[in-house]
């Protein structure tokens, strides 16, 4: 197996409410294949934050690079360890710029979700929230739920103080496991059931499309449907990708998911 047999796609849109008020779109979707890995990833800036589009921008971008360099590494690396590598990468850059705006780490605050796949293993992480589900016997199954705070509308950053305990990593073997699907908390008012933790049937439609379309077509769609029907179920930026082992079956049990 390599990295060139799994297909992905994604999106990100601008919400209504943004629209509204001319404020450009805070989600983000970025993949990159390198080194036999692909990882993916999106990321949803905090509407609060000061400069929320360039910290999704960062976090989404960065952790594909941390990931794909260091693979072999961090899936061999104790729970803490491979936490503390992917978020000490990622929060080093947005010092950076912290620096170079005159700004506070809280002023760039994103959540972020991503997957990563190098021949028959995965690591995947989450902060905040939205959601990480899997394509798993041509089912779906959440791994990681949103983690909001007291009330609904708060949630975990990557810049946040508690960033150590609510970032979750999770690292194990494929075995019937053939996608993974990340969507913003914008994009699961419209695909998730979140008092029953289900996820419409429809995103099953979106991993048939990446086996039967090239991705440019189905990235086209994507964008397409978010534009036109998924934005307009919420007022927020929305965003989702997806990652799948096209025409390929394989096989998983709740032992082989690891939250380390």
């Amino acid at each position: 197996m390599t990295s060139n047999e799994w297909k992905v796609a994604g999106t990100f849109v601008t919400g209504v409410s943004h629209e509204k008020q001319n404020i450009g779109c805070h989600d983000r979707f970025a993949y990159k294949y390198c080194n036999n890995v692909v990882s993916i990833s999106i990321a949803d800036g905090a509407g609060s934050a000061m400069h929320p589009a360039i910290g999704a921008e960062i976090a989404s971008k960065q952790v594909n690079n941390t990931i794909t360099k260091d693979f072999d590494w961090l899936f061999n690396a104790e729970g803490n360890d491979a936490r503390h590598k992917i978020t000490h990468a990622i929060r080093t850059i947005i010092g950076i710029h912290a620096k170079k705006y005159n700004s506070k780490m809280k002023d760039f605050a994103t959540t972020l979700i991503f997957a990563s796949i190098k021949e028959n293993k995965f690591i995947a992480g989450h902060i905040g929230d939205g959601i990480l589900a899997c394509l798993e016997n041509d089912g779906l199954k959440m791994i990681s739920p949103p983690d909001n705070g007291e009330f609904i509308n708060e949630t975990y950053f990557i810049t946040s103080k508690s960033y150590k305990s609510r970032f979750r990593i999770f690292k194990g073997y494929l075995d019937n496991i053939t996608g993974f699907v990340l969507m913003t908390d914008g994009t699961c008012e419209s695909l998730l059931d979140k008092q029953n933790k289900k996820i419409a049937p429809i995103v099953l439609t979106l991993f048939d499309w990446l086996d039967n379309y090239p991705m440019e077509e189905v990235n086209k769609a994507l964008k397409e449907n978010f534009e036109n029907v998924i934005k307009r179920k919420t007022t927020d930026d929305c965003s989702i990708g997806l990652i799948k082992l096209t025409n390929h079956n394989l096989t998983i049990t709740d032992n082989d998911l690891t939250n380390n």
